[in-house]
């Protein structure tokens, strides 16, 4: 088992890949985006929509904090295979 203190470490790093690797991904969103021939409406409207998505969710985090705190575990696991189906 691991030491608290490796375990956060670890977790830590994720945390930091994981924030590099969105941050990558939405980068190449727009060159992909760009190279088969989308114009400035079709981009203005792919990040318009993910930024309005983001606001609710963060607004109704914010109402509601119980919701991302109540079963966190299974939250976590539920999330992690997602990403691991949507991204593959």
């Amino acid at each position: 088992m691991l030491s608290d203190s490796k375990l956060k470490s670890l977790l830590v790093l994720e945390a930091f890949f994981g924030g590099l690797f969105i941050a990558l991904t939405v980068g190449l969103l727009f060159v992909y985006l760009v190279s088969i021939g989308s114009g400035v409406e079709g981009i203005s409207a792919v990040v318009g929509i993910s930024a309005l998505t983001k606001l609710i969710i963060h607004f109704l985090l914010y109402r509601h904090p119980r919701f991302l705190v109540s079963r966190l575990r299974l939250k976590f696991i539920l999330q992690h295979g997602l990403e691991r189906i949507f991204f593959v």
